[in-house]
């Protein structure tokens, strides 16, 4: 059992407690004689005991990162700080690849072994393969390109060819792999989810043609004030009245100081609802900006409310879950609220706009004009008679309508609309100021796209539509009842004279005077209010009260010639403003069949079929159906909300992970087929794995070099790694010569001469006759020159071939002789030795 115990220790590199237990038993310091090969299957097995350790870190790596495990936000430990820990793993992973490459090597020494011992031999140069294979360099060497071509039966030259270079790779790949195992990352985890369901099938919940019947709204959007709502076409008015507030006509292209940005979408407008009813959503989108770096058309894009409102629920639903859940059921989601970066989602049919609109016309007013409207990617433009509005000093001066377009003309396009500025202040006009208008025609495009709507901090939580996921872009047309909801008259329905509120009009009642009867038809609509907000026209003389008869030509030409510092003009400022009024309100569409109970008041609406399953809390984390399905003739559609959060995580998803396992494992399936091979075999060696035992075996025991007896099988005397050595010339031959044993030194088995200093210093190429040896005397010292000859002392009559090898920095050394004799302790036997003789041979030395 010792025996097993200390071969086991020996495998995985822990020698030094064996040489010490030896030395603690033993009085003789000689080293014992060894057995080569032994045959037991626990001595074969106990020489595998270095595959242990590195197979059962894989075995843990490879499944924290297949089961996946999320740790933390911060990484776990006693030193707080993710830093420091993240160097720590770093250590554990240099630490696993040093345990897979012993493996390896020890794979690769039994493989050499069993050549030397009972293949066809080893060549010269792969005898240290075992050492050389962790360097991949190694592999385009002479030693290894000279050393394949060896002859010897082709299998197995075959199999230890490939061991090597096998070998050579597991050995380079085995750092990358496991530090891409051990080294978690902070990455987004999901952490559950569930499904929910919307009243009504597809077609009515994104319909392509909008009619606004009573079915797709409430009675709330047809009574008095309905931008109060978030449930209209027009409850993003007051949203919109704060936003453009805080912009100008120079700046609006700019991001706001209260607002975000979100990736590619420049333009971001938050829209809050007067009410708690609807959440927060973001209006994203971008503005044509001709000769800057954006082009293109305008464009916004927004979250339909009816999906919002769920995933809202179902987020707060889901954080309260986190905060109720026991330690370990279900698994992970009790470090959900540990973690950060919150994000909530759900696939959806949501709403984008596009809009162009045409440089400025000069148009007479109170007649039909012809007006073209762009057509998308085309040059041309389709020219249709409109009524242009005559001026009304009760009304604004910036005017809104629709247009409807010809559907067979642009198919693409939803609608047209039609902006008119009349120039000039509201009291002095001149005729020609009334008489004239400056006219914006826009082509809207809308389309339902499929996209993910997203809630949580990275979006201040507020729900965004984001990229494009699939799926083709749906057209869609809408009836004119549906416009004037989304633009409705800032006026009480009921009554025929009304007084707008600030609230109404953002504080314009107080300088504008909009008393006049609605059967008139001189109540500005909600456009036309946002508009003079802006004061779209403020600036310059392009609102001055020239009275020149061509001031409105003028006008138009400074429109369209002038271009901002931040980008884009006019024009296109009003194209942003048309995209994200139009995109909110088609947001909006069916919104109210979100809720039951609709006949409470407003805020207090209930979601509708949101009837939670028994087990809620588990499912909702764990990904199933926290919501149970409508058991109700009427159609629904199902949507999916899911939950992801950011924390570090051992989780294999990409191509590098899996390539790391696959490296790992295949480590595993060798170290184990090796250690089977070596069990069932039952014979087995533990010699020859290390370079002092390969050196020991190469130099064979010899009395002469000073070469330990019992070391060709290896050393476990620790008294035989204190020996020291020597470079010396022994009957013309360069050898590495020990000094003696104690038992040798005893025995008078000492009789290898060696010359004093004097040789020494030839050595390195100086002259014997510098040595600072008090015995030489004082004689000439010259540089060494001409051919070296080699002295060989004879000591019992024997000769010891001792070379004084050249410096290559010497070219040419001159004849030397020894003319003196000295008496002195031989460095190997430490006995004294007397120089009885000397002899000169002549040798020519050269160097490059």
């Amino acid at each position: 059992m010792r025996t097993i115990f200390s071969t086991f220790l020996r495998s995985v590199g822990l020698e030094l407690p064996n040489v010490v237990a030896r030395r603690k038993a033993r009085a003789s310091l000689t080293e014992p004689k060894k057995i080569v090969i032994r045959g037991s299957r626990w001595l074969a097995l106990a020489r595998c005991g270095v595959h242990i350790l590195p197979i059962l870190f894989t075995i843990v790596l490879v499944t924290l990162n297949l089961r996946h495990y999320l740790i933390e936000f911060h990484l776990q430990g006693i030193i707080l700080s993710d830093d420091i820990n993240l160097a720590l793993l770093q250590i554990a992973a240099k630490v696993q690849e040093l345990l897979i490459v012993a493996s390896t090597s020890t794979i690769v020494f039994d493989v050499i072994r069993t050549e030397l011992l009972n293949g066809n031999g080893v060549p010269l140069g792969l005898i240290g393969s075992g050492f050389s294979f962790k360097d991949i360099s190694w592999f385009w060497s002479p030693d290894f390109w000279c050393s394949v071509q060896y002859q010897a039966q082709w299998h197995r030259k075959t199999f230890f060819l490939v061991t090597l270079v096998l070998a050579g790779l597991l050995a380079v790949m085995a750092g990358p792999a496991t530090a891409v195992l051990v080294i978690p990352r902070s990455r987004v985890w999901p952490a559950g989810g569930s499904s929910f369901f919307l009243q009504g099938s597809e077609a009515e919940l994104w319909p392509t043609h909008l009619n606004y019947t009573a079915d797709q709204d409430s009675p709330l959007c047809r009574g008095s004030n309905p931008m109060r709502y978030g449930i209209c076409p027009s409850g993003g008015y007051y949203a919109f009245l704060n936003h453009y507030g805080q912009v100008n006509i120079s700046n609006f292209m700019d991001q706001p100081d209260y607002d975000w940005n979100y990736g590619d979408s420049p333009c971001d407008i938050e829209i809050n609802d007067p009410t708690s009813q609807i959440p927060k959503i973001r209006t994203l989108g971008d503005i044509r900006s001709e000769g800057k770096t954006r082009k293109g058309s305008t464009f916004f894009k927004q979250p339909q409310i009816a999906s919002t409102v769920f995933l809202k629920q179902l987020t707060a639903d889901w954080w309260e879950a986190t905060q109720k859940v026991s330690w370990s059921k279900p698994r992970d989601s009790s470090r959900y609220h540990y973690a950060k970066n919150l994000q909530t989602a759900v696939l959806t049919q949501n709403p984008q706009v596009h809009v162009e609109c045409s440089t400025a016309q000069n148009v007479s007013t109170g007649v039909v004009a012809s007006i073209w409207f762009p057509i998308y990617k085309s040059h041309l433009n389709q020219t249709l008679n409109v009524s242009i509005p005559e001026y009304n000093i009760k009304l604004p001066n910036s005017r809104f309508s629709w247009v409807p377009l010809n559907a067979s003309k642009l198919p693409d396009a939803t609608t047209g609309a039609l902006f008119t500025f009349f120039p000039g202040n509201d009291s002095g006009k001149t005729a020609n100021q009334t008489e004239h208008a400056l006219v914006i025609s826009c082509t809207v495009r809308a389309y339902w796209l499929k996209t993910s709507v997203k809630y949580g901090n990275d979006y201040n939580y507020a729900f965004t539509s984001t990229d494009i996921v699939g799926g083709t872009a749906r057209p869609l047309r809408v009836s004119e009842p549906w416009l004037d909801a989304l633009t409705p008259l800032l006026s009480d329905s009921s009554t025929s004279n009304a007084t707008y509120s600030d609230a109404d009009t953002g504080g314009l009642s107080q300088n504008h005077s909009y008393h006049t009867n609605i059967t008139n038809g001189t109540y500005p609509n909600s456009m036309e209010i946002l508009l003079e907000q802006i004061q779209v026209l403020k600036g310059g003389d392009l609102a001055d009260n020239s009275t020149n008869k061509s001031h409105n030509s003028t006008m138009v030409e400074k429109w369209n010639a002038e271009t901002f510092a931040v980008g884009g003009n006019r024009t296109t400022f009003l194209e942003g403003l048309l995209a994200a009024v139009f995109t909110d309100g088609l947001s909006r569409t069916n919104s109210v069949r979100a809720f039951s109970q609709t006949d409470l008041p407003f805020g207090q609406w209930s979601l509708w079929s949101y009837n939670r399953v028994e087990n809620f809390n588990g499912a909702i984390l764990q990904g199933g159906n926290a919501l149970k399905t409508p058991s109700t003739d009427q159609d629904f559609t199902e949507s999916r909300m899911n939950a992801t959060i950011e924390g570090y995580s051992y989780h294999a998803s990409s191509t590098t992970d899996f390539l790391a396992i696959a490296v790992v494992l295949f480590h595993c399936v060798v170290a184990l087929a090796h250690t089977i091979y070596c069990v069932l075999h039952g014979v087995s060696s533990g010699c020859w794995d290390t370079v002092t035992e390969i050196l020991t075996l190469a130099l064979g025991p010899s009395a002469d070099r000073g070469v330990p007896e019992n070391t060709g099988a290896g050393i476990k005397n620790g008294q035989t790694f204190k020996k020291k050595a020597w470079v010396r010339v022994k009957k013309g031959r360069v050898v590495l010569v020990f000094e003696a044993d104690a038992d040798d030194k005893k025995s008078g088995n000492h009789d290898i001469g060696v010359l004093e200093e004097i040789n020494t210093s030839a050595v390195i190429g100086v002259d014997p006759t510098s040595s600072s040896d008090p015995s030489l005397g004082d004689e000439e010292r010259t540089p060494v020159r001409g051919s070296l000859r080699t002295l060989s002392p004879k000591l019992n009559g024997q000769s010891t071939g001792m070379m004084s090898l050249g410096s290559p920095l010497v070219r040419r050394l001159r004849p030397l002789r020894m003319n003196r004799i000295k008496k002195r302790k031989s460095p190997i036997s430490g006995e004294p030795g007397l120089v009885t003789e000397l002899e000169t041979v002549e040798m020519d030395v050269k160097y490059a």
